[in-house]
């Protein structure tokens, strides 16, 4: 357990890959993991950047290696902190909606910023859904039940049949996760 712990920064380097690995795997077996789990994986890793950064600090002793070691970790910490930040924001997902219809569930994800779409995938377990997204929805409204109905052009959805994507045949329910 030391050892793990005896170089941090190379220990995340080694979970980051060992994480998209993971993303790639799911990906091959038409999975993607929730936006809770994607930003906790994201932020695990950073914060072990982070605390391999100071134990970089804690460990030098030579004023010379400090310096060096203070500009390359300044130099290498903006170009990382630029490309994740780019990374999280283009990964990061909107408000998530959970909704059953016909009892069968979806995850969607608010996507865009002033006309936002809601792209629903089947819902799969409480980490993983569905790579493939089943239909997109631009409204919702709270029916008199307290339920949250979603609108896909012409009307709302109550039943998959009200779902254009599925009504057309581009997937039907033996392609649902969930089954």
């Amino acid at each position: 357990m030391r050892i793990i712990f005896r170089n941090l920064i190379r220990t995340s380097f080694i979970l980051s890959l060992l994480f998209f690995a993971l993303l790639e795997v799911l990906h091959v077996c038409g999975l993607q993991l929730r936006g809770w789990a994607l930003m906790c994986g994201f932020g695990l890793i950073a914060l072990g950047f982070a605390a391999g950064i100071i134990q970089l600090f804690m460990r030098t002793t030579n004023l010379k290696r400090l310096l060096m070691a203070v500009t390359s970790v300044i130099a290498v910490a903006s170009g990382a902190l630029q490309f994740t930040a780019f990374v999280i924001l283009l990964a990061m997902p909107g408000k998530e909606y959970v909704t059953e219809i016909d009892g069968h569930q979806f995850v969607g994800y608010e996507e865009g910023f002033m006309d936002t779409m809601i792209c629903f995938h089947d819902a799969n377990d409480f980490l993983t859904i569905g790579a493939e997204e089943r239909f997109t929805a631009s409204d919702f409204k709270t029916d008199e039940d307290g339920r949250t109905v979603f609108y896909v052009e012409p009307n709302y959805i109550y039943h998959l049949e009200d779902i254009p994507e599925y009504r057309q045949g581009e997937w039907s329910i033996s392609d649902l996760r969930h089954q």
